[in-house]
């Protein structure tokens, strides 16, 4: 088991807590489908909670782990504590309550992938695109009950949402205080966030009042772990 997928036994009146921190994948991330399902049946409780702070990976994976944690018989509790995007987002679909930090963050976008083919195969997975585009319409339906045109409007970009949009959207239940986030300079212009790595570009596409409330929010646990508004970001990346 690695780092990304952590399973943490219940202690004391506490729930048994599965971590959910990295990327998604079978075969290039840091978890596999068929691991988590194994560890997952070996849980007896009423109620998992399951905390995310990933920045997404392989949509199949993620809803593998989706239809694993929907026939649980567990009650399920998400929590969002940093960042849950792009499939991360369909594993946060999951819970029967989500409970989203005022300064975390969620972002919702199309499929992509990346092929190497002639016109014919590439209008081919062009299609596979558009109908792997409608099962992720549809587990965000089920819990939002947002109509097609706007999620489609959601889909076609990268959309950041804070945790008000995402509970105004109906993505989140419940909205807590703020936790605190550190933030510091990783390596090739990367940023590191609660320990999640995030590309400068995507840090660039980050609405910046949350940004900033990284610098309200954050208190330095380490020498280099220092708060950082959008601007420092652009400017230092």
């Amino acid at each position: 088991m690695t780092s990304f997928l952590r399973f943490v036994a219940a202690r004391g009146n506490k729930n048994p807590e599965l971590l959910v921190y990295g990327d998604i994948g079978d075969w290039w991330g840091d978890v596999q489908a068929r691991d988590f399902a194994e560890q997952l049946q070996a849980i007896d409780a009423p109620e998992i909670d399951v905390r995310i702070n990933s920045d997404g990976g392989a949509v199949f994976t993620a809803q593998a782990i989706y239809s694993s944690l929907k026939h649980h018989p567990a009650n399920i509790n998400v929590y969002i504590d940093g960042i849950a995007a792009s499939a991360a987002t369909i594993v946060m679909m999951t819970g029967d309550r989500i409970i989203m930090a005022e300064n975390a963050m969620i972002m919702v976008h199309n499929p992509l992938i990346g092929v190497v083919g002639n016109a014919d195969e590439l209008r081919e997975w062009a299609e596979t695109l558009d109908k792997v585009a409608e099962t992720i319409k549809a587990t965000y339906r089920q819990k939002t009950g947002l109509d097609d045109e706007t999620l489609d409007e959601l889909l076609s970009k990268d959309t950041f949402m804070s945790a008000s949009e995402a509970l105004e959207y109906g993505f989140v239940d419940e909205v807590t205080p703020a936790l605190k986030i550190a933030a510091k300079r990783g390596e090739n212009g990367t940023v590191i966030i609660n320990g999640l790595t995030v590309s400068a570009d995507r840090c660039k596409r980050l609405p910046s009042d949350w940004l900033n409330s990284v610098k309200s929010y954050n208190e330095p646990q380490e020498k280099d772990l220092v708060a950082m508004t959008l601007d420092e970001l652009k400017a230092q990346h």
